[in-house]
């Protein structure tokens, strides 16, 4: 440890808690101040990987036999308030449009 620091650290043991608290504030301050802004070239380059690979995620498996429709019942259950029914698929509670 430097003389410097040893000195800061000695000047810190008379200060109230109070007063900590500020120095603590004012340091984390000029950290995030020194910290350099996200690049936003950087920052759409990788968004736009992202939804690259999205893309070509396949919508539904060929192999697993079941179709979209029936992967959101199996996710979101059988009753939707929020959609019309399935046709074909017989609800004993009514659903409105």
């Amino acid at each position: 440890m430097t003389a410097e620091m040893q000195s800061i650290l000695q000047s810190l043991d008379h200060l109230t808690s109070a007063d900590k608290l500020l120095i603590i504030e004012e340091l984390a301050r000029s950290l995030r101040d020194r910290a350099a802004p996200p690049d936003p070239t950087a920052q759409s380059a990788a968004l736009m990987r992202l939804l690259d690979r999205m893309e070509a995620l396949p919508v539904e498996s060929p192999d697993d036999g079941f179709s979209g429709r029936d992967h959101d019942r199996v996710l979101y259950g059988d009753r939707s308030c929020f959609s019309p029914p399935i046709i074909g698929f017989s609800s004993d509670i009514p659903v409105s449009p």
